[in-house]
């Protein structure tokens, strides 16, 4: 232990002087003997004033084996202030151990609040005016991931704290190793031979195993679409151990129509780790909130306060849906969607006129589904966009007001996908006159009396119509549409529009009280094409050789409380024509894991209500449907 010791005191000395990592190595590895030989009980880690006195003592001490336990004292029992002044207090010693110390708290920080925020800038002074190679390293190391230590934007602002501080020590190079100090390290090194060989093993595992990993990327950030070298990747991975190799595989499979109810819960199980999962997703994962498909990022909202550091990143390849951050400057905004990496994306969002300002009129011949929002002191008219947008086929338009004019979309002639909020009571019908031949399209926020007859007149191929509300029902009248969307009517105005509906497949609604709309209208449903009504997000009528089964994906407002039939599922009960009711976990995305299920007891009022005829599963057996219908629905808007 004395020679520990000694050598311990020799490498903070020489550290001082040098600044060379070796040195900083050495000492960890002597300090790392002395703590296994004098282990030493912890002070000072509970949040009382008795402790920050405990602690404060112990640090006058200026033992040196007792730097170990100094910082892991510093835990998140202790305030954020108290926990920052003890960091700049350690760093007066001057020891190499520091850098290592405070970087080990950055890495498992145990405290993400706000008010947290003094604690980890005192952690980056720190580092930044050690003049350490290694804090700089550091710091970039855990900027680029620190959203995944921290998954919200407190881990977003403290990884730009880190990046900002680590662009400051740029100049800072790796000192030279003098010769004297050459020889004298490698004689002591000698005497940690073990620690010398596994730190040398393990640096060259990360090296080999980085390696690896870049040329694997670079080959599925080259060919996006191959699903050949995502699973090379995945094999790699799983090789190795890494979980994710596993996640890729089965997200691969699932998305080529080989997944299965067991396989997307082991998928669930893998993604119920966020942490994780923004690991996995880095570097994107650290500019912006990430969904995944096929294993990687696919969709990105990213976030001006941390996507500057990965704009240009090589990873965007596998975007095909971006959501452009609001505050960048114009010179960065282009920068990220101009770059050629962004070639693939398909889908923008939020080109709001401060956008578009800033990205100036330059066509963008690959974006073929955009979400435009207008002012109320601007007009729409498809004659300046097109050029803009010559591969359109799916907008989505948000006009605060003024009046859309009858050529508003005519020059978008490959326009197939229409969503338009209007936020005006009133405006004319001359745009319907113009349009391109649509297959989907959405409008709410505005009342119509006459257009759906003009669309059933001008748009044969619509397969899909949504509106807030239905129309008087001769404009309805022998509509056949795929799939139908009235919004939340009332259920009188949905019973005249049951009546003369035309051929329909699928008719969509949203009401919290869907017992009433039922009630009056499933009699028309019966006699009618329909084979699904979806009253809710989470609740639908499916049609079966026996009649109409009622499907519920459990949550707590679909449920009605006992003396209150008129909501939902105990008054649906009563209505004729229902065979049974199937209740089944919610899963928020086929992603999440499901909610749990009412217990017996809290079902015993639905099973005095239905009898017989309820069916509780204990999974879903539409989350696979689901799922599909979710990768379908990202397709079909690109």
């Amino acid at each position: 232990m004395a020679d520990d010791l000694k050598v311990l005191r020799e490498a903070i000395q020489r550290h001082q002087q040098t600044k060379h990592p070796r040195w900083a190595r050495l000492a960890s590895w002597a300090s790392a003997r002395l703590e296994a030989g004098d282990a030493r009980a912890l002070v000072g880690a509970g949040g009382k004033a008795a402790d920050t006195e405990a602690w404060l003592a112990l640090e006058k001490k200026r033992d040196l084996l007792d730097l170990p336990r100094l910082f892991a004292a510093i835990v998140p029992a202790v305030k954020s202030g108290p926990a920052a002044e003890r960091v700049k207090l350690l760093a007066q010693w001057r020891d190499p151990r520091v850098v290592t110390g405070i970087l080990g708290l950055l890495e498992k920080p145990g405290r993400s609040a706000t008010t947290t925020l003094p604690f980890f800038k005192a952690c980056i002074e720190v580092l930044k005016a050690s003049a350490d190679v290694r804090a700089r390293e550091g710091m970039l190391s855990l900027s680029s991931r620190y959203k995944a230590i921290i998954n919200s934007t407190m881990g977003e602002l403290v990884a730009g704290h880190l990046a900002k501080a680590a662009e400051a020590m740029t100049s800072l190079k790796e000192p030279t190793l003098g010769t004297a100090d050459d020889a004298r390290l490698a004689e002591l090194e000698q005497g940690y031979d073990v620690e010398k060989r596994a730190a040398d093993s393990k640096a060259g595992d990360v090296k080999r195993a980085k390696q690896s990993d870049e040329g694997l990327l670079a080959a599925i950030y080259a060919n996006p679409d191959d699903d050949g070298p995502r699973l090379v990747f995945a094999d790699t991975l799983s090789e190795r151990g890494d979980e994710r190799g596993e996640f890729i595989s089965l997200q691969v499979r699932r998305a080529a129509g080989q997944g299965s109810l067991e396989t997307l819960a082991r998928e669930q199980a893998l993604y119920r780790d966020h942490q994780r999962v923004t690991a996995w997703n880095l570097p994107l994962s650290a500019g912006g909130e990430c969904f995944v498909h096929r294993g990687f990022p696919f969709v990105v909202r990213a976030s001006s306060r941390s996507v500057k550091p990965v704009i240009g990143s090589a990873a965007w390849a596998t975007v095909e849906n971006l959501t452009l951050p609001n505050g960048l400057s114009a010179k960065q905004l282009r920068a990220l969607v101009d770059d050629p990496v962004m070639a693939r994306v398909r889908r923008v969002a939020n080109l709001s006129r401060e956008n578009r300002e800033k990205l100036g009129a330059v066509p963008r011949p690959g974006w073929t589904n955009v979400v435009l929002a207008f002012n109320h002191d601007e007009t729409f008219s498809s004659a300046s966009l097109a050029p803009q947008f010559p591969a359109l086929t799916s907008l989505s338009l948000i006009v605060a007001g003024g009046a859309l004019a009858g050529d508003a979309f005519a020059r978008f002639t490959k326009l197939e996908a229409l969503s338009l909020t209007y936020f005006q009571q009133a405006v004319s019908t001359d745009w319907l006159m113009n349009l391109p031949p649509l297959k989907r399209l959405s409008v709410k926020g505005h009342a119509y009396q006459s257009w759906p007859a003009e669309l059933r007149e001008r748009q044969p191929k619509l397969q899909l119509l949504a509106i807030s509300a239905p129309p008087p029902p001769d404009r309805l009248e022998g509509l056949s549409i795929d799939t139908l969307d009235l919004g939340n009517p009332q259920p009188e105005a949905l019973e005249a529009a049951s009546k003369v509906l035309g051929r329909v497949r699928v008719l969509t609604v949203s009401s919290t009280r869907p017992r009433q709309l039922v009630e009056r209208c499933l009699p028309l449903w019966t006699k009618s094409t329909l084979e699904r009504v979806n009253l809710n997000p989470h609740l639908w009528l499916v049609r079966s050789a026996a009649g109409w089964q009622l499907c519920c994906c459990f949550s707590p407002l679909q449920l009605d409380k006992p003396g209150d039939p008129q909501l939902g599922l105990q008054g649906l009960a009563a209505v004729e024509g229902i065979e049974r009711l199937l209740l089944a976990p919610l899963h928020v995305t086929p992603l999440h894991g499901p909610n749990a299920l009412p217990n017996a007891e809290e079902l015993t009022w639905l099973r005095d209500a239905w009898g017989p005829r309820l069916e509780v599963v204990p999974s879903n057996p539409w989350l696979l449907e689901q799922a599909q219908a979710l990768t379908a629905a990202w397709s079909s808007w690109l």
